[in-house]
């Protein structure tokens, strides 16, 4: 798994950074099927936060390792195929 995203916070963040980031994370994911529509996910995250402004000489940034238990569920809207 891995995705990238654009934040905007209301403080700069982190200290001596800006108030607009992007977040890349990525890392293994293992998903289980509890119901049709619950699941169950488990992940170990790299997390990097930062302004992109990587060119310059000062880019302030924030890195991090973590896990997370996730439980989701989906709405299942039944489809009347009958005409």
């Amino acid at each position: 798994m891995w995705s990238l995203n654009f934040i905007l916070y209301s403080e700069d963040f982190p200290a001596g950074g800006d108030f607009y980031n992007f977040m890349r994370r990525m890392g293994p994911v293992i998903e289980y099927k509890i119901k049709d529509n619950q699941f169950v996910s488990f992940r170990y995250l790299w997390t990097h936060i930062s302004n992109g402004q990587g060119m310059k000489s000062f880019n302030p940034s924030y890195d991090a390792q973590g896990i997370s238990i996730s439980l989701k569920n989906h709405i299942l809207i039944p489809m009347n195929n009958s005409k």
